[in-house]
């Protein structure tokens, strides 16, 4: 059985959301909503990241 969730790619999401704004193609609702998502986990996640390898350095 295929779960809704296996066809979703959020990268695949985030690249054409950004490829419509380059292009400057009339934009939805779902691109300012996948755009959202990308900033709150570059947020979120970012910082750990950076931590986590500032860790591994010293």
């Amino acid at each position: 059985m295929l779960r809704w969730w296996s066809s979703v790619n959020p990268v695949s999401h985030l690249a054409d959301a950004v490829r419509a704004l380059l292009t400057g193609a009339p934009v939805g609702p779902h691109v300012w909503v996948t755009l959202a998502w990308a900033a709150a986990v570059t947020a979120c996640f970012v910082p750990l990241a950076v931590r986590a390898y500032t860790r591994r350095i010293r």
